[in-house]
């Protein structure tokens, strides 16, 4: 989530930084008006961290381009009662939204999907909204504040069975400290 839209320089710069890591060019394909880039990468330091060092692993950056206020051109997820409690709870409106998805499953892909989204937040100062509840940040502190470093907060949303439940949000420094920890994982 980012405070303004990359701009077309932005834009070229993470473009040339994920053909570096994956050694090729993404694909780029549209998939009803959101523009998504396809791209395998090679054994990463999160997957070593992980004890993995084969292969190539797919990922995709798709790019929400919205105007978070009011309308979605491009497609979010957030309603627009939840993107209202995002603002209160951020103090600001996302400008745009950068999803990181990796097409595998199991503790590397959880380290190189936090690497990869802490790297970009860290990057183009924006935060990471994990998807899901922290267990540790609910169960060991309901006030909300983490006993780790960094920024998190929880923004509440209505599940589709009517249930209030959370997601939190976080900055590159908290998802950092979390992936040091034995109970890590990305939620998906």
């Amino acid at each position: 989530m980012l405070k303004r839209r990359l701009d077309p320089g932005q834009r070229e710069e993470l473009w040339d930084w994920i053909t570096s890591l994956a050694g090729q060019s993404p694909v780029t394909q549209f998939i009803a008006e959101i523009e998504c880039w396809r791209f395998h990468l090679p054994s990463l330091p999160a997957q070593q961290a992980a004890g993995r060092s084969d292969s190539l692993w797919p990922m995709c950056l798709e790019f929400y381009n919205t105007d978070f206020a009011t309308e979605l051109v491009g497609g979010s997820y957030w309603s627009p009662e939840e993107r209202q409690q995002v603002a209160a709870v951020l103090g600001w409106i996302p400008a745009e939204e950068i999803g990181v998805s990796a097409n595998s499953k199991g503790r590397a892909s959880h380290f190189l999907l936090a690497w990869m989204c802490a790297e970009i937040s860290s990057r183009y100062g924006g935060l990471v909204d994990v998807g899901g509840e922290i267990p540790f940040v609910a169960s060991e502190n309901p006030s909300g504040t983490a006993p780790a470093r960094g920024f998190v907060a929880a923004v509440p949303y209505v599940t589709a069975s009517g249930v209030t439940a959370h997601t939190h949000i976080v900055d590159s420094e908290f998802l950092r400290d979390w992936q040091q920890r034995p109970n890590f994982y990305m939620i998906k």
